[in-house]
């Protein structure tokens, strides 16, 4: 590790895997050039990447005789967020809670300074720990002692503070008693009455289960499913060929990894169904999937030998088992990730999502006629690398798909491209006014002038985030107006099923979401 000199600590350390940075790392705490007693304690951050630990100059604030950092977290998406305190020159409090953020996106080595307001009537408050589950929505904790307490200040009272980054209508929908929060990854709607959505609550001892609702055209009711034995699973996707038949895919935790599971609705209960994961495999996704019949499914997704690089994953469902079926992986690749698939009928299957390589990458796209899956052609958004997180076929000859990419802001932005069968034709998309960052997750169409793409963006003011739906009527896409949920958590759409009007489920302030435009 770097040699600074002096005296220097390290606190924490999180790591992430993000696609153009492979597994990183952050450690974070304090240096002092000088000794305990000499120079002043500030912040160190340093960077795990490339093999090797280099510094990145963590920020201070101004006039500060001291302040160090004790907590990190990283979201998957390489967002970092580190937290701890620092002395101000001046005032009456000697100790004050600091946040600082640095975002791998941007290939930045700056960190950023957040305000953390201090409970009132405080002499002391710190932070000494932080979870972010997601960029810019973090809860960061520790403690703060009263005026009057001395300088050192007792540990009495607990700090928590949380921090997050066509006309459609919301629908009350429910939440499993006793749920710590919930969320829901998908939905599929065989009919306008009919809706199934599929996700994850948590339970009051913080592990998470899996989680189905069902919508009869007037509400929104949940139904039993069953887990895996794991401390931990969720679904992560469905198909409804009918309304009395359904297969949703997922993902659980077996003590060490993901691995992945189904389970089947009859019309009356879910159950679960055996699912094969790949020879070798120390890990396992399952990240979307498609029935164009009920002994006819695609589960798409991705799976690790190493227990780093990715390979792309598909298993066929035939009425009464799943199957593993060879995919092929693009020349150099290190990573190959299906995020979707899509069934026009039982020979004829598209799968999207991404790969990198050493000197390539972006978007991957592979089709299925039946007796196996080839490679399609790729498509550069703007002649940048990006990535397809949805897709949505009425044939062979015609899927219409959306990602994002970085333009070279450091800020991902949504695009989208039609399959005529040869070539994906890109199509610019919109994004919100004010908007920081925002993405599409999520695509239905029925016909290749009406699809609807939703997702999510991140205001720049208040970096919080904000649902997203997007309309395609044959010739360009257009931004159509959602609501959210009140509070400042933040809400995003995961999935979206458009029979006749349109339905989208996700998340928002910790608990389920589903909105229509009917």
């Amino acid at each position: 590790m770097p040699n600074l000199g002096g005296v220097a600590e390290l606190s924490s350390v999180a790591c992430f895997t993000a696609i153009f940075w492979g597994t990183s790392c952050i450690a974070v705490g304090y240096f002092n050039s000088g000794s305990f007693t000499g120079g002043l304690p500030l912040t160190l951050a340093e960077l795990w990447w490339g093999g090797r630990w280099r510094l990145l100059a963590a920020a201070n604030p101004a006039g500060t005789i001291g302040a160090f950092l004790d907590g990190v977290s990283c979201s998957g998406l390489g967002v970092c967020a580190a937290v701890g305190y620092y002395e101000p020159g001046s005032g009456s409090a000697p100790i004050l809670p600091l946040s600082e953020t640095w975002d791998s996106r941007a290939g930045s080595s700056r960190w950023f300074i957040g305000t953390t307001p201090s409970p009132s009537g405080t002499l002391n408050a710190l932070f000494e720990g932080i979870a972010c589950p997601q960029p810019a929505s973090c809860v960061a904790v520790g403690y703060y002692a009263q005026t009057g307490a001395g300088p050192a200040g007792a540990r009495a009272n607990t700090l928590a503070e949380a921090s997050s980054g066509g006309t459609w209508s919301i629908e009350p929908n429910p939440n499993p008693p006793g749920s710590m929060g919930a969320g829901l990854n998908g939905i599929s709607c065989p009919a306008a009455n009919a809706c199934e959505a599929i996700g994850f609550y948590a339970d009051p001892s913080g592990n998470l289960a899996t989680l189905a609702e069902s919508w009869d055209g007037t509400q929104w009711a949940t139904q039993a499913s069953p887990n895996p034995t794991s401390p931990s699973s969720a679904t992560t996707a469905v198909s409804c060929p009918a309304a009395t038949t359904c297969m949703a895919v997922g993902n659980y935790y077996n003590g060490s990894a993901s691995q992945v599971f189904s389970e089947s609705w009859n019309g009356t209960s879910w159950s679960i169904q055996s699912t094969p994961g790949p020879s070798g495999a120390v890990d396992a996704h399952l990240t979307s999937i498609s029935c164009p019949s009920a002994t006819d499914c695609t589960a798409a997704g991705y799976y690790s030998t190493t227990g780093s690089n990715e390979l792309p994953l598909a298993e066929l469902w035939n009425g009464s088992a799943w199957s593993i079926q060879s995919m092929p992986i693009p020349s150099g690749s290190l990573t190959a990730v299906l995020e979707a698939v899509s069934c026009s009928s039982s020979g004829a299957c598209v799968a999207v999502g991404y790969y990198s390589a050493s000197s390539s990458g972006g978007t991957l796209a592979e089709s299925w006629d039946g007796g196996a899956w080839s490679i399609l052609p790729t498509a550069k958004p703007n002649g940048f690398s990006g990535s397809f997180t949805a897709v949505s076929c009425l044939s062979a000859t015609s899927c219409e798909s959306v990602g994002g990419f970085n333009p070279g802001t450091g800020y991902p932005t949504p695009f989208a491209a039609s399959w005529n069968g040869s070539t994906w034709t890109i199509q610019s998309m919109p994004t919100p006014g004010g908007s920081l960052l925002s993405g599409a997750t999520a695509l239905s169409c029925t016909s290749s002038s009406n699809c609807t793409a939703v997702g999510y963006y991140e205001a720049s003011s208040s970096f919080e985030y904000f649902t997203l739906a997007e309309s395609w009527n044959g010739a360009s896409w257009s931004v159509a107006a959602t609501p959210n949920p009140p509070g400042p958590a933040g809400s995003r759409l995961f999935g979206v099923a458009c029979p006749t009007s349109c339905m989208a489920v996700g998340r928002g302030n910790g608990e389920t979401l589903a909105m229509s435009d009917g």
